[in-house]
């Protein structure tokens, strides 16, 4: 019996170490907020100096490279630079956040990500085309 219990708890234990910190927080509850970006599909053909629309957004976000998406309950890598919008919002300007191909692949959805992530330009005359 004990050693039953104990294995359950350590497979507990463990999965819950592996998770990464408040992922998974409710809005009103935990200190993580959130926000609604629109993918903008069929931008693969715009191009930057930095190589991929990824390497832009480490170029210019003063941030590193999150361990997970940063769509708010995706545990896969970010793997590419992804155009977006900001939803519900006056501002209609395109944004690059690193996404995963999965996300990144998504049309006509709306996606929540961290509002901790930068959001870098897309507009190279701003950043990498000066």
């Amino acid at each position: 019996m004990f050693i039953k219990v104990h294995s359950i708890f350590s497979f507990f234990a463990k999965t819950l170490y592996a998770m990464p910190p408040n992922r998974f927080k409710n809005t009103t509850i935990g200190k993580e907020t959130k926000m609604k970006v629109n993918n903008i599909n069929g931008t693969s053909s715009n191009v930057c100096t930095c190589g991929s629309w990824l390497d832009h957004w480490k170029n210019f976000s003063g941030q590193s490279l999150p361990s997970y998406c940063p769509e708010t309950k995706c545990l896969q890598k970010p793997e590419v630079g992804a155009h977006v919008q900001k939803d519900s919002s006056t501002d209609s300007s395109w944004y690059i956040i690193p996404l995963c191909k999965t996300h990144n692949a998504e049309k006509g959805k709306s996606l929540t990500v961290s509002d901790s992530i930068a959001f870098v330009s897309a507009n190279v005359s701003k950043t990498c085309g000066k």
